[in-house]
């Protein structure tokens, strides 16, 4: 049986003493692919992520509204938990790394409408190039959260370089553009509920 893939989780964030809302960068333990799945798949987060949709459905229907997207991102950041799929660290900052995992999140943003991020995510899951460990819709619910196992043919690669890779990929083969921040490796990817959340099987007895 082979040694389960472990990240770094955060709990959700909180308020400074200013009122400010402050990203909580101190993880609290290590996660694993079913974990996380079993997470996103269930309840705890369901409440959280309608609301936040609920919020991106009123901004976008109320374009003269000014503050909706900064409430939209404190509210993210104040009340979902987050993981590193990129490794474990002390704190999430990439000379705080202890190991890395051998996953990479690709984000694929500014969808327009959940029906079509469904479609991206079936091509994601379906590509015979990069091998899928979980695929979800996002917080917001116009983008996908893609998990990759970097291929180990690039392990000498930096993790910018393989990301510069699957970036290429992407944009050549299915015309998709991918958001530049995953070339970090201590980026953090928020966990929304999704019911139809993929997971890889062969990861799912980890």
């Amino acid at each position: 049986m082979m040694q389960p893939i472990t990240f770094s989780h955060y709990p959700h964030g909180y308020e400074g003493k200013d009122g400010r809302p402050v990203p909580n960068n101190q993880t609290d333990g290590h996660w694993t692919l079913p974990q996380t799945y079993a997470y996103v798949t269930s309840e705890k987060a369901k409440a959280i992520t309608l609301e936040l949709r609920r919020m991106v459905d009123f901004r976008l229907s109320h374009p003269e509204e000014q503050d909706i997207e900064n409430r939209e991102k404190n509210y993210k950041m104040l009340r979902f938990e987050h993981v590193t799929f990129g490794g474990c660290f002390y704190y999430r900052r990439a000379q705080d790394l202890t190991q890395a995992s051998g996953l990479m999140t690709i984000d694929i943003d500014g969808l327009s409408s959940m029906e079509e991020a469904r479609q991206v995510q079936q091509t994601l899951i379906r590509d015979r190039r990069l091998e899928t460990a979980l695929c979800f819709i996002s917080p917001r619910g116009r983008g996908v959260k893609w998990v990759v196992v970097l291929p180990s043919s690039e392990e000498r690669q930096t993790f910018r370089e393989a990301f510069d890779h699957i970036y290429n990929y992407l944009l050549f083969e299915y015309g998709i553009v991918a958001d530049a921040s995953g070339s970090d490796i201590c980026r953090s990817c928020f966990l929304p509920w999704d019911e139809q959340c993929y997971i890889n099987p062969k990861y799912l007895s980890e």
